[in-house]
Order: structure tokens, then C-alpha cells, then sequence
């Protein structure tokens, strides 16, 4: 049977069913927030004369003892239950009770590993992939990815010297790959401070249009140098139209640098200077390679000078086996002077020769200070010998220089199968030709 009450909090309008409430509990008004016992309430509304019914003062002292006794009681209860549950979990833990349950984490590859250039390349998140074709087309020697939709790339390319690698080399590489890749570069492309595998790094932001999609592009390019190593990160992708930069900026913070192989720098040779015997040209040798040879004519019968070039076979670390020779010639000007040097150069070696004159920066091995940049007054030939053997086959680098009204032609030679170790050689030493001082 229903037992309606009131709550005994002056003007709270709040009624419940006393019936539903243990007698001694202790109730607190959801309304008010009064504390009660329920039979507090039923002896303050029991009818007047009624022995049971205490004085309505001692029914709201009688009421904040019991709220205070509960209080004590909960404390007591709470902690109970705390000091329990602690043993229960140190039992747990030291019986073995609990399994480890962990949430499952998608395994992060390594990346690519070159150990021969010292470096690690992140493998990037989907939906970036290898594209092997455009690392071939691109020219990169380590790794290529690609997105699409839209369309992104991102190309690695390093490089190991013998020498200590200077930041004054990066930019010169960097726009010979860009202009092999991009029509309508800027070409005045200025560095930002960057990093790139925490070391410090310069960044370039440029604008093409990619030749292999015809579509206009933007992209960055980081590069540094540490020891004897180079290395360039590039990223393009279609103009304004390209989401994934993030992924982009990962794989840059990712590209993790090994230490690779120590560099000792060898101690510089003193530089020599050839110069004519009647003071009009000389040539600087800043390698210590080449030594001045008595008779000039055993290599050209008009020539002034003559040097015999010996390096060092880098496959086999052995010296005296990599072989050049240097002749310089006077001769009084006669019509273009690139006419009359190559007709010149060309009746001192085996008739039937493929010319080809190579216009490509060189990929060979740089001498000691640095990489050699092609220049204008710096030409090669490549003379091949169809059916013969392949020593017959040269190399050629030349350099003419006007000096008082004189012709001076510079000219080099060695075996195309040593082009690795002398093509930037040569064209150190022939493009040394200067007026003498």
C-alpha cells in the first residue's frame, strides 16, 4: 500500500512512496538535498497526542546525527572497498591473474636500406608506391614513389665524392636534374634554411612543366652534404592540385642518415703550373697527376708542350693504371677556331673513327676538389672505332685560348674505357688555360 509523503524540508515540494524505503534509511531529498531518516518523517507527521511523536526540534537533531553517522559509515564503507580492491590487484598482478591485452598497431616497415650511400629511405603510407619507370626516367639512383589522383612524386638521388663534399655543390646538380625534367623553369631559384636528416640543408621551391606528362607542376627540393656524401630529396606534383604534403614532409623527417663510410681527406698536393716555353699560356695540375715530358713532338708533331697524366684505378685502388696524355699546340689563326681545332686533333688519331662530341655534364668520378662544371670554352669528343677492339675507342677534351694574335689549342686524350676516372680530370686540367702570368 502506497505511504505518499512529503519531504520535511520546508516549502519542497517534493513526495515520494515511504513504502518503498526502508524505515532507518537515509534518505536525501533528489529536490532539496535534505538528509532524513524515513522514520524521522513518519513520527513528525504522526497525529497530535500521539506518544511516538517526538517534538519537531528533536526530530531535526535526531536527523543530523543519523546524517553524520552515515557519513562516517560511507567513509569507512569507501575505504573498505579501496583497501580491498588494491589487495585483489596486487594478488592479481603477482599470481599472473591479468592478460596483456594490447590494440593492435599496424607494423611499420623499415624502409630501404643503401648502405653504399649511408642512408635509409622511409617507405611511405598509401597510396604512395615505387614507380621504378620514373626512377629510371628521372635519373635517380636510390628510390622513386608515386600517388595518384592527384598525382605526386617524390625522388632520391645520392652521391659519394672522395673528398669532403661541399654545399656549393648541390644547387649546380640540382638544376641539371630540373632542366632535364622541367620545361619553363625558373632558373633563378633561391635556397631557404632546411634540414634533411638532421643536418642543415638548403630548400628550393620551383615551378615547371613536368616533360614526361606535359602537365604543370610544383614541387620543393632539399639537399645537403655530410662527409663525402650528397643527397637530394625532390617532390612535385600537379599544380594547385595536390592534398598529400604531409606525407610528403614524413618522408623527408623519416630519411635517416646511417653514418656511412668515414672520410679521411687526404692532404692536398701542392699545386704545379705548366707554362711554354715562350711564356705565352700555362696550366695548373692541382692533383699532382700529370709530369712535363722532354720530347713534345712524341705526341704531336707541332706541339710546345707535352704531360703525361697517371692516376689511380679507383675498382682496384692500384696506381700508374689509369693512363692520359696532354699536348698543347700554337698555331696561327685560321678561319673558326673550333674548325681548326678539331682539324687539327683529328689527323693525329687512326682515320674512320664515329665522332660524337658529348654534351652532357659528366657522371664521372670527381677529382679531389670537387666536381667540375662544363664550360663553354671545354669541349668532348668520344671517337669510337666500329669493329675494333675497345682500347682503340678515346676520349678527347680540348680548350682553345686566343693570346696576341696566337692560336693555343689544348688537347687530351686516354682509352673511352677509362672515361670514368679521366673525364672530369681532363677537364679540370684543359680548362685550366690561361694567359701565362
Amino acid at each position: 500500500m502506497a505511504n505518499i509523503l512529503n519531504c520535511p524540508a520546508p516549502g519542497c515540494p517534493f513526495r515520494f512512496d515511504g513504502s518503498l524505503v526502508p524505515v532507518n534509511a537515509v534518505i536525501a531529498c533528489p529536490q532539496c538535498g535534505l538528509q532524513f531518516t524515513l522514520s524521522t518523517l513518519i513520527a513528525a507527521a504522526a497525529p497530535a497526542g500521539d506518544s511516538r511523536a517526538p517534538r519537531r526540534v528533536k526530530a531535526r537533531t535526531a536527523q543530523g546525527r543519523v546524517s553524520n553517522q552515515g557519513f562516517l559509515i560511507a567513509a569507512v564503507v569507501v575505504g573498505l572497498v579501496a583497501l580491498g580492491l588494491g589487495g585483489f590487484f596486487l594478488m592479481a598482478t603477482l599470481f599472473g591473474w591479468f592478460v596483456k591485452v594490447e590494440l593492435p598497431v599496424a607494423p611499420r616497415s623499415a624502409g630501404a636500406k643503401f648502405e653504399s650511400y649511408g642512408v635509409t629511405i622511409p617507405s611511405p603510407p598509401a597510396p604512395w608506391a615505387k614507380d621504378d619507370a620514373t626512377r629510371t626516367s628521372f635519373g635517380s639512383n636510390l628510390l622513386v614513389y608515386k600517388r595518384e589522383k592527384p598525382d605526386g612524386w617524390i625522388a632520391y638521388e645520392a652521391r659519394k665524392v672522395e673528398y669532403a663534399a661541399k654545399a656549393t655543390e648541390l644547387k649546380p646538380k640540382m638544376m641539371e636534374r630540373l632542366k632535364k625534367q622541367f620545361a619553363e623553369l625558373d632558373e633563378s631559384l633561391e635556397p631557404t634554411d632546411a634540414t634533411l636528416m638532421g643536418f642543415p640543408a638548403q630548400k628550393y621551391e620551383f615551378g615547371g612543366v613536368y616533360k614526361a606528362t606535359g602537365v604543370s607542376c610544383r614541387g620543393e627540393v632539399y639537399a645537403c652534404v655530410t662527409k663525402n656524401f650528397m643527397y637530394w630529396m625532390y617532390a612535385w606534383w600537379q599544380k594547385d592540385d595536390f592534398t598529400d604534403t604531409l606525407s610528403v614532409d614524413f618522408m623527408r623527417q623519416e630519411l635517416a642518415f646511417n653514418g656511412g663510410a668515414s672520410l679521411t681527406v687526404k692532404a692536398k698536393p701542392a699545386e704545379k703550373t705548366f707554362r711554354s716555353r715562350s711564356g705565352v699560356y700555362q696550366l695548373s695540375d692541382t692533383e699532382g697527376l700529370w709530369t712535363l715530358q722532354p720530347d713534345p713532338t712524341l705526341q704531336d708533331a707541332q706541339a710546345d708542350l707535352f704531360l703525361k697524366g697517371v692516376g689511380k684505378n679507383p675498382a682496384t685502388n692500384r696506381a700508374g693504371s689509369e693512363k692520359a696524355n696532354l699536348a698543347v699546340v700554337i698555331l696561327k689563326p685560321d678561319g673558326s677556331a673550333k674548325e681548326q681545332a678539331l682539324a687539327h686533333i683529328l689527323k693525329n688519331y687512326t682515320p674512320g673513327a664515329e665522332i660524337a662530341e658529348l654534351t652532357q655534364p659528366s657522371d664521372a668520378e670527381a677529382p679531389s676538389t670537387g666536381e667540375v662544371a662544363v664550360a663553354d670554352h671545354v669541349a668532348r669528343l668520344a671517337l669510337t672505332y666500329p669493329g675494333s677492339e675497345s682500347s682503340a675507342n678515346m676520349l678527347i677534351v680540348y680548350s682553345v685560348l686566343e693570346v696576341s694574335g696566337r692560336r693555343i689549342l689544348a688537347y687530351a686524350d686516354t682509352p673511352l674505357t677509362q672515361k670514368g676516372y679521366w673525364d672530369q680530370r681532363l677537364m679540370l686540367i684543359v680548362g685550366s688555360l690561361a694567359a701565362s702570368q
